[in-house]
């Protein structure tokens, strides 16, 4: 046989059992690999995949807004909200009020050791074929560390536990021969969340309230003798508005002392950062509670605004320290005065905050949604929904819960100052090198008072709040409220700019058209769109049945009205208060009012948070690039 001739059979045999798919086709294949779990705050790692697989399902015009594409698909395939079936799977223990284990005693949430990773070789092989894999521990240049081995079909994923942070490396054989080898490192990004009402997600309760359509409530006579009767109710067993079997049908939270959900928009930007890249898992500690200013909820211990037998203990700057130092390595430090600002800030005077001398991990994004509380902004919307005349304005008065722009304006000032100190806190409680300031991203409120045609003011009239016969909005003191939150935004903006943060606000204007009052012109007949609150007379409901009533579902406004709130959140009160109240005609009323308004009323809608939370990613993706991660 000639040399010529053993060539060309040579050949031949390599292109046959190349086009079989034999082991031999390819010496040298790749390795791809996955974080398992990249959401880590959820329990079950199928759970962060569906998110993954429902983006990777959005076309590129739907990835420019990522969480709000997602929040539409999800909202159209589960009626009562995704969150539901899931929140109470999650590393949260809200008996405690801490982020502490997950997946058994031992392994911390906070500062992981490892994660587990899905690796698959992607070369050439036939279908029999099984591969050898070998992970060693140790990161570059670093010392060898110890060896595990698994062998499997080389069609399937297999999972290695990588050290945190150095990894390893991954070698892969067939039948003996090295195929690939790939060094595997996990980055994990600590996000923290703290502040107030929009950013603990109020108004989109995990598990909102289910109503029925075979009974309705009564609630009495309102201060001016006008029955309030017929009005939607929750389902379930119960023999009387706020009995325990009533109760026990409330709307359900992550944390109800604080109304913070998987809705929030700090969670959702922490959750589309962990979508964005397989090698990376985010570790996210949310501590936003409704009705936090910056001294009582920052600096000060605040008990949320509904009761709850477990509400918080700490301030949430001293939760964060607990998170950063570990259990019990905390120290409560006295602060006779660090953090008064002269004396401008007697409220902070001998004040006890728990102090982490030597944090196990570094904030890599600190989410900020605070000030609204501090300048009393609730106040100034309720001047402009309630009449004059009212009985609840006028108490509301009474006890400084409702007021005009002149009254929030004198609280400008302070809020600069309470700026100062909390960003003196950012730095020296928790650690923000001053240097690199813009990882701590303060956001804008969102506008809320337009139409429409996001233009024009909501006009005068009860449009959305049917429920209770005093709330009309005034189209001159909106106006006054809405000239009032350009001067807070000119505020929150100069002071992050003084302060080297990172402020974001393009959502504001997104938000122009979708004020509580905003109807969708080209289907305003959707139930979604109806801005009545359906009630129970002569045998039928109008406007439509409680039961379709969706909180979830895609809407115009992005706005919670306090009818859609009471269709939501439908607060009420519990245990002597509740039976105080419902024992009198005379008083059954307010537990109406309270129904519209402590359940989130003028608080974004879940559409909404999605929003604020896409336009934080973008910023949140380049300060990650500018710090390596």
């Amino acid at each position: 046989m000639t040399l010529r001739l053993l060539t060309l059979i040579t050949a031949s045999l390599i292109m046959i059992i190349a086009g079989s798919g034999g082991t031999l086709a390819k010496a040298n294949g790749s390795i791809d690999w996955r974080v398992e779990n990249s959401f880590r705050l959820f329990l079950n790692p199928e759970h962060s995949k569906a998110q993954i697989d429902l983006y990777r399902s959005l076309s590129d015009e739907e990835k420019k807004t990522p969480v709000l594409s997602m929040e539409r698909k999800l909202a159209e395939n589960n009626q009562g909200g995704w969150a539901e079936e899931i929140f109470t799977q999650t590393c949260w223990d809200n008996t405690r009020n801490r982020y502490r284990f997950c997946r058994g005693k031992g392994v911390d949430y906070i500062n992981p050791k490892i994660h587990k990773v899905l690796i698959r070789y992607t070369g050439s092989f036939v279908p029999t074929d099984r591969c050898e894999w070998v992970f060693i521990a140790g990161g570059k240049g670093s010392r060898r560390g110890r060896v595990h081995r698994q062998a499997a079909l080389c069609g399937d994923e297999v999972g290695f536990d990588i050290p945190f942070p150095k990894g390893g490396r991954v070698h892969v054989s067939i039948n003996g021969i090295k195929k690939a080898n790939k060094h595997v490192r996990v980055i994990d990004i600590f996000i923290v969340g703290l502040g107030d009402s929009f950013g603990s997600g109020e108004g989109n309760p995990d598990d909102p309230v289910k109503f029925t359509d075979d009974q309705s409530a009564d609630y009495g006579l309102d201060p001016n003798k006008r029955p309030m009767k017929g009005y939607p109710t929750r389902r379930g067993d119960w023999e009387k508005v706020g009995d325990a079997a009533f109760l026990r049908e409330a709307a359900r939270w992550q944390s109800r002392a604080c109304h913070r959900s998987l809705y929030s928009y700090q969670l959702r930007t922490a959750l589309q950062l962990a979508i964005d890249d397989p090698h990376r898992a985010v570790t996210f500690a949310g501590f936003a509670c409704s009705g936090s200013e910056i001294t009582i909820g920052l600096f000060l211990r605040y008990k949320g605004n509904e009761w709850d037998k477990h509400p918080p203990q700490l301030p949430q700057l001293s939760y964060v320290s607990e998170e950063l130092c570990g259990k019990g390595t905390s120290t409560p430090k006295d602060y006779t005065s660090g953090y008064t600002q002269l004396g401008k800030l007697p409220e902070l005077q001998n004040m006890v905050l728990n102090k982490c001398y030597k944090p196990r991990r570094k904030i890599d994004l600190l989410l900020v949604s605070i000030g609204g509380n501090d300048v009393g902004f609730s106040s100034l919307v309720a001047n402009a929904i309630m009449q004059d005349k009212s009985l609840l304005k006028k108490v509301g008065g009474w006890l400084g819960g409702v007021y005009g722009p002149k009254e929030a304006r004198k609280a400008l000032g302070v809020l600069k100052t309470r700026y100062k100190a909390l960003n003196k806190a950012f730095h020296y409680m928790l650690k923000i090198p001053w240097k690199q300031s813009d990882r701590i991203i303060l956001s804008a409120y969102p506008r809320m008072e337009r139409t429409e045609d996001g233009a024009s003011l909501c006009p005068s009239g009860n449009a959305g709040m049917s429920l209770y016969p005093d709330f009309s909005v005034v189209n001159s003191k909106l106006k006054e409220a809405s000239d009032f939150a350009d001067e807070l935004f000119n505020l929150m903006k100069t002071s992050s700019r003084a302060h080297g943060w990172t402020f974001v606000d393009e959502h504001r204007d997104q938000f122009a058209s979708h004020g509580f009052c905003a109807v969708n012109p080209d289907n305003p007949e959707l139930i979604a769109e109806q801005m009545d609150l359906p009630r129970y007379a002569d045998k039928e409901w109008s406007s439509y049945q409680p039961s379709e009533y969706l909180p979830y579902a895609s809407r115009q406004r992005w706005f919670r009205t306090p009818n859609d709130a009471y269709m939501t959140g439908h607060y009420h009160t519990s245990g002597a208060v509740s039976n105080g109240l419902m024992r009198h005609k005379r008083t059954k009323w307010f537990q109406v009012v309270m129904a519209g308004t402590y359940s989130g009323s003028f608080h974004p809608t879940a559409e909404g948070h999605a929003v604020i939370a896409d336009a934080v990613v973008k910023k949140a993706r380049k300060i990650l690039r500018k710090y390596g991660k």
